[in-house]
């Protein structure tokens, strides 16, 4: 993956019957103590349709940082960006909170029991 590229082939998506389980109290305590990982859960729970990892990672320095997506400096994209790919995406997926799929792309599913936990 290159950071560099905004125009990235990831993509992200928000609902997956086969992720509908209840998440452990200790596995949700231990991933909700991370705000970036709460923003992340945020934008897949708000959006209706599909997410570019790019898309995600601009709606999560957005919130982080309290600008729109458009204001996002490119440094804090990219710190996002990186974060999110290396770490936050999959401990997420860890956990069964998203499912990661690589075909044509890498595809990330939010699980609904996770957005309840949100509300």
């Amino acid at each position: 993956m290159s950071v560099e590229d905004r125009g990235s082939t990831f993509t992200i998506a928000t609902t997956d019957d086969d992720l509908d389980a209840d998440i452990p109290a200790e596995t949700a305590s231990d991933v909700f103590a991370n705000a970036r990982r709460r923003a992340v859960l945020t934008c897949l729970r708000d959006r209706d349709s599909t997410m570019e990892i790019d898309e995600l990672a601009e709606a999560v320095a957005a919130e982080e940082f309290g600008t729109s997506r458009e204001e996002v400096p490119e440094d804090r994209f990219e710190r996002v960006l990186v974060s999110l790919h290396h770490t936050h995406l999959p401990k997420l997926a860890d956990a069964s909170i998203v499912s990661i799929t690589q075909t044509n792309g890498v595809h990330v599913t939010g699980n609904a029991a996770a957005f309840e936990v949100l509300a």
